[in-house]
């Protein structure tokens, strides 16, 4: 799957695309090798990729129907990967415990940042 696709954000869904390349491997360097994670809204993979290039396993939480569709059949083929396809809302704390992730990572949207991170 290629992040390169162009990809019209759901503003209902407060989807943004991250493009800056350096912001994306900062963010995916900051998660040390080989570690298990979380991806919130993966949504095209512009940071998915990198992700998948430096955990062991990542689980990718989407609730955009086309991307979790998407992300799904990735996951038929890379044992790294697995996905749910819902809200982060209802799907975090069943994901956590299921998953127990070191890390938890996204590019957020601004509406869900507060109440994610209060939850």
């Amino acid at each position: 799957m290629s992040h390169n696709q162009p990809q019209r954000a759901k503003k209902s869904l407060g989807q943004h695309f991250l493009h800056d390349q350096h912001a994306i491997s900062q963010i995916a360097k900051a998660l040390p090798l080989g570690v298990s994670a979380i991806e919130i809204g993966p949504g095209p993979g512009a940071i998915t990729e990198s992700l998948l290039q430096r955990v062991d396993k990542l689980c990718v939480i989407e609730m955009d129907d086309q991307f979790a569709t998407r992300w799904q059949q990735i996951a038929l083929e890379n044992d790294k990967l697995s996905v749910i396809h819902g809200d982060v809302m209802q799907e975090l704390e069943v994901a956590v415990a299921t998953v127990q992730p070191e890390w938890i990572a996204g590019n957020l949207p601004y509406n869900l940042s507060g109440p994610l991170t209060a939850k």
